[in-house]
């Protein structure tokens, strides 16, 4: 198991071409990566590496996102994983329960380079780490 898990990063999402693009950006960025192609996968990947970020599709195979969130929030020891949803579709309630669960944000599949989406996850990430010491 790396040392450096402050800077791990779990991708939780059915569509490969988009797993494999947003894990490669994530690795350029200098962060490790995990992924997981459903959502039962991703939860007990989250609940055993405990990354700083998840990238989670609110639609998926076998565990759908949102589940994965609650389960999330039920099982994982403070601190908890900051959790980006993503989505294609935008359903207004499916958002703001996410946030209401926590959420720290959400990207619409289709409209969010990936520029912007490392932007976010860096935030994250430096949050992380300012909070580390308390």
């Amino acid at each position: 198991m790396p040392e450096n898990n402050t800077k791990t990063i779990l991708i939780v999402e059915d569509d490969p071409m988009l797993s494999l693009t947003l894990s490669d950006a994530c690795k350029e960025a200098g962060y490790n990566v995990k992924v997981a192609n459903d959502g039962e996968e991703g939860l007990k990947i989250a609940l055993e590496e405990k990354p700083v970020v998840i990238l989670l599709d609110i639609m998926m195979p076998k565990m759908d996102g949102m589940t994965v969130l609650k389960n999330l929030n039920a099982q994982q020891p403070e601190p908890k994983s900051r959790v980006f949803m993503f989505t294609n579709v935008n359903d207004v309630e499916k958002i703001s329960e996410a946030i209401q669960e926590g959420a720290v944000g959400y990207f619409m599949k289709a409209q969010t380079p990936i520029k912007e989406i490392l932007s976010k996850v860096k935030e994250q990430m430096d949050k992380s780490g300012t909070s580390a010491g308390r």
